[in-house]
């Protein structure tokens, strides 16, 4: 076994123990000084190997857990649900959600308190503090949100030390940070400066966006103008770049403070996302590998089509679908026998999980499929399609098959028949698709 890589293996063996238990510091040292004494006078070579590696698992065991426990304590914590005066440094770039701004920030005072401790700033959108000024606000301390819809913000914050979010609403700058993230600091800014000299405004904004990749101060109809010539890949310098495959996708990133640089226009799908997705280009991307998290029951096409324009996909499953449990059987009895107005689909899974665990709907009962691929699912179940939203959303979904209702009641009505519902009709055949 070659020595470097023993020492990383045992280095990141002791990282993943501190995430299990955490020893005493001067415990673990002490018993790392000692194996790496042994090691140092054995004679034989892989009883040093193994010694010296067993000391770095117990350095690197301690180590962890003092770092594990840094980013447990929380002075902060304990006043969630107060309001003070604070002094903090932002440390990285805004980020526009559909109703505030999001960033990371160091919180240096609170009210009288000295602290040093990272917490996710909120202000409104608007005025935007430049990475790396240092702020005086009146803020609010609120506790992070859990578990919802399978992820808990509170749980992913406090991997980054973060426990509390502080809520301002205008804020001073009283300067700048120090030390080598002012430095940090500074060197962006004079980039800034050096590639932009005497320009303002959009022009000004589109060169930061292409030599730098700073794009957080670019007004959107810019961003929006570059998607629509197909230049918008030119931007893309910075590295990490996040595309949506449709609008709610795109709104639930947006809720994260996360703007999504791609949305398909018309087609929100996979294949329309690959319409507009750009072709690698070595000349003007830096990297070329695409980070792809998706269900397990999702299709190829993305990747396929990815792989095909040169780029490079990591695959990875983010969810799996699961079938439920098939419902009481009055329900089931319900569904076969009409006594449902309409059944909503908002997915392919959702069509063949439905006929599985319960049957096709009755011939009177209104379907109403969510998008193209969904229809398309739907009628290769043998059922018929009354409803199509015009969009894939759930607002467009409801509203598509409110239309087809009262369409329904104005045609009885102007043939001089009673209106009634699809559940009160005749019952009729088995429904099949047209």
């Amino acid at each position: 076994m070659r020595i470097p890589h023993a020492l990383v293996g045992a280095l990141c063996l002791g990282f993943a123990l501190a995430n299990l238990t955490r020893p005493p510091v001067v415990l673990a040292l002490g018993v790392a000084a000692a194996l790496a004494s042994s090691g140092l006078v054995a004679s034989d070579s892989g009883l040093r190997v193994v010694a010296l590696a067993s000391a770095v698992v117990a350095v690197a065991w301690g180590w962890g857990s003092v770092r594990l426990a840094q980013l447990d304590r929380s002075v902060l914590s304990a006043r969630i649900g107060t309001a003070e005066w604070a002094v903090i440094e932002v440390d990285e770039p805004p980020r526009a959600g559909a109703f505030d701004q999001r960033m990371k920030a160091l919180v240096l005072r609170w009210g009288t308190l000295s602290v040093h401790e990272p917490v996710l700033l909120q202000l409104p959108l608007g005025r935007s503090p430049p990475q790396g000024a240092r702020l005086r606000l009146l803020g609010e301390l609120r506790a992070p949100p859990g578990p919802s819809n399978g992820f808990d913000e509170a749980k992913w914050l406090r991997r980054q030390g973060i426990h509390a979010i502080l809520r301002g609403q205008s804020f001073r700058v009283l300067g700048r940070r120090g030390g080598i993230p002012g430095i940090g600091d500074r060197v962006g800014r004079w980039l800034g400066g050096d590639t932009t000299p005497g320009l303002k405004g959009e022009r000004r904004d589109v060169i930061e966006a292409i030599v730098i990749g700073r794009t957080s101060g670019t007004d959107q109809s810019l961003l929006d103008d570059f998607r629509a010539t197909g230049l918008y890949h030119c931007l893309a310098v910075d590295g990490l770049k996040v595309a949506a495959v449709g609008g709610v996708t795109a709104q639930a990133l947006r809720d994260w403070g996360i703007v999504a640089d791609l949305v398909p226009t018309s087609d929100q799908s996979a294949r329309g996302l690959l319409e507009e997705w750009p072709d690698f280009d070595p000349d003007l991307d830096p990297i070329n590998r695409v980070f792809l998290p998706r269900a397990d029951i999702a299709t190829d096409t993305l990747v396929a089509g990815l792989q095909e324009m040169g780029w490079e996909v990591d695959d990875v499953t983010a969810y799996r679908t699961v079938r439920a449990a098939p419902p009481a059987a009055r329900v089931r009895d319900a569904i076969k026998n009409g006594s449902f107005d309409a059944v909503l689909f908002t997915s392919s899974s959702t069509v063949r999980n439905l006929v599985g665990i319960a049957g096709k709907p009755h011939p009177t009962t209104v379907v109403a499929c969510i998008g193209p691929a969904t229809a398309k699912t739907a009628e290769e179940h043998g059922l018929r399609v009354d409803v199509l939203a015009p969009e894939p959303t759930a607002e467009a979904l409801v509203d598509a098959l409110a239309d087809h209702g009262r369409s329904l009641a104005l045609a009885a009505q102007e043939a001089g028949e009673a209106v009634l519902r699809p559940s009160q009709r005749r019952p009729g055949g088995r429904r099949r698709a047209t």
